[in-house]
């Protein structure tokens, strides 16, 4: 499965690179400042779907903004799961695939947030102070386990 959301990744970096081959021009600095930027591609445990992180800048202010994508496997558009004024990423899936948790600082610092498969409904479910940070696995009979950050007094 993971060698599915891999070729899926490198397709879709081969058709950024393919078109802006056909411009017919060199590359511009503006060019590399605006590109789309595609990265971490999870593949959804039924093997149906690759959520991924899809980041952009605006050129004016110079901010980036992250938010979560997906594709089907079997081909289809990328549509937008989980997006915002802030930035989403680290998506990973349920083990039933039909939740996606990421991380988000929408409400301050960086927490764990899940929602449902389609991206609806999401919801927190971390308040550490300062924030979480990855690796972020799913264990196999709670929600997400936050590795790498915990709540003061905790170890």
């Amino acid at each position: 499965m993971q060698r599915t959301a891999m070729v899926v990744f490198a397709a879709m970096c081969v058709m950024v690179a393919a078109l802006t081959a056909q411009s017919g021009r060199a590359l511009s600095i503006r060019d590399l400042l605006t590109a789309v930027r595609v990265a971490d591609p999870q593949l959804s445990p039924d093997g149906r779907t690759v959520a991924y992180v899809r980041t952009t800048t605006d050129i004016v202010s110079g901010k980036r903004n992250a938010d979560v994508w997906s594709v089907p496997v079997d081909g289809g558009a990328p549509k937008a799961l989980i997006t915002g004024e802030t930035s989403e990423d680290t998506p990973r899936w349920s083990p039933d695939s039909r939740h996606i948790a990421f991380v988000s600082a929408r409400d301050g610092d960086p927490q764990v947030y899940v929602a449902d498969a389609s991206g609806a409904s999401p919801r927190q479910l971390t308040r550490v102070s300062g924030g979480v940070q990855a690796p972020m696995p799913w264990s196999r009979s709670h929600p997400i386990r936050q590795l790498g950050s915990y709540p003061t007094g905790c170890t």
